[in-house]
């Protein structure tokens, strides 16, 4: 399932979970490949990563910026995940 344009989640099997990340080729002309980012045990869980990530990524520094930054990968996890 693809989160992001940089991230999916993919499931290896009943109990692995994989995080990937999406890496950028020095050669522009070659396509992107996908880079395992981390292993978890629930889907759950890796989103709860991803959150993190992204925030950490974006060098928020108030606590107003963070709630917004989570508010808004909340809402689009939410709008990608049909149940």
């Amino acid at each position: 399932m693809f989160i992001t344009e940089n991230y999916r989640i993919i499931a290896k099997d009943d109990r692995n979970i994989i995080l990937q990340k999406k890496t950028t080729p020095k050669d522009q002309t070659k396509e992107g490949s996908w880079k395992d980012d981390g292993y978890f045990t629930d889907f759950k869980s890796a989103l709860k990563v991803l959150v993190k990530r992204e925030i950490l990524s974006d060098g928020l520094d108030d606590y107003e910026r963070i709630c917004a930054k989570i508010e808004l990968l909340y809402t689009y996890i939410d709008s990608q995940c049909v149940l």
